[in-house]
């Protein structure tokens, strides 16, 4: 039997986690060869998280709460070490986004496809909660001279097998402990925005292949197409971040491609604000300022 702590971060988001904690006991309880804890972490939310609601007699769920918000690298980062301290053995971690909902055996499917595999780093196939039948994403390859990623369709392939890719979403990745005992936990400096396709690209630097299994199933409460000065800060300074660890030779290219980036979603969406995160984006890469860095949060 092997011992998989799922990681999840609530952040205001109290009624997405209790859903996605329910179908969590819903699904995985039968899973008798697999020993699931879940450490619920309160990333500092605005709300009190009612404890009281938490599903009992299914899963067992640790929850836990920080005293300032962390991000989602930083969040994360927290939960899988005071599960570790609870919990002697873990042989995966699982990070699950909140507003994720688990609908059939995937997760237990994913773990035993992976024992017996040699991927270092599995994920899920995500598909929108909005509607279930499109794939929202499986896992892609980066290509650094385009500033993007190539998605991979996995109804393309047949059910149950495993599809190497350079990175898989961090809403439902599967991570063995192995893999991070060498190459460490995601990279605070990132805060939210690219930490977990960082984390694939170091465990694949590391010899650990990448790669989602077909044939699985979530549902994600991911938005199709919008923008914010928040998240628009975090993507330039980490894009620019994630380049210079990773890409250095099109770190050039990134620079130019952020700045182009910028000029089309402001247009598209009429929101001069993203101009401003767009420098203070600039300015705190340059400056080696990252974590929270100019968010008021």
């Amino acid at each position: 039997m092997c011992t998989v702590a799922i990681i999840i971060i609530n952040y205001n988001g109290t009624q997405d986690t209790l859903e996605c904690l329910y179908s969590l006991n819903k699904w995985l309880p039968d899973a008798k060869d697999i020993h699931f804890e879940v450490a619920l972490l309160d990333n500092h939310s605005s709300e009190i998280f009612p404890v009281e609601q938490i599903p009992q007699g299914g899963v067992s769920i640790h929850f836990y709460q920080s005293d300032e918000n962390l991000g989602f690298a930083g969040g994360n980062n927290l939960a899988i070490r005071l599960i570790s301290k609870d919990i002697s053995s873990i042989d995966y971690y699982f990070l699950l986004n909140n507003d994720t909902v688990l609908v059939d055996d995937s997760l237990p499917r994913l773990v035993r496809a992976t024992n017996k595999n040699k991927y270092g780093v599995t994920g899920v196939v995500n598909y929108y909660y909005s509607n279930p039948e499109e794939c929202w994403q499986a896992g892609s390859f980066i290509r650094a001279n385009r500033l993007s990623g190539t998605e991979v369709n996995p109804q393309e392939k047949p059910d149950g097998e495993f599809v190497e890719v350079d990175s898989v979403p961090g809403s439902s990745l599967l991570i063995k402990k192995e893999v991070t005992d060498k190459i460490g936990l995601l990279d605070e400096r990132f805060f939210a925005y690219y930490e977990e396709l960082d984390w694939c690209l170091r465990a694949k630097e590391a010899g650990h292949q990448v790669a989602f299994l077909t044939g699985t199933k979530l549902l994600h409460k991911v938005g199709r197409s919008s923008t914010s000065i928040f998240k628009h800060y975090l993507r330039t300074r980490n894009t620019l971040l994630l380049y210079s660890i990773h890409f250095k030779r099109w770190l050039p290219v990134a620079r130019l491609r952020v700045f182009l980036r910028t000029a089309k979603e402001s247009i598209k969406f009429g929101n001069k604000g993203l101009w401003k995160a767009y420098f203070d984006g600039i300015k705190d890469y340059n400056s080696g300022s990252f974590g929270k860095g100019a968010l008021k949060v």
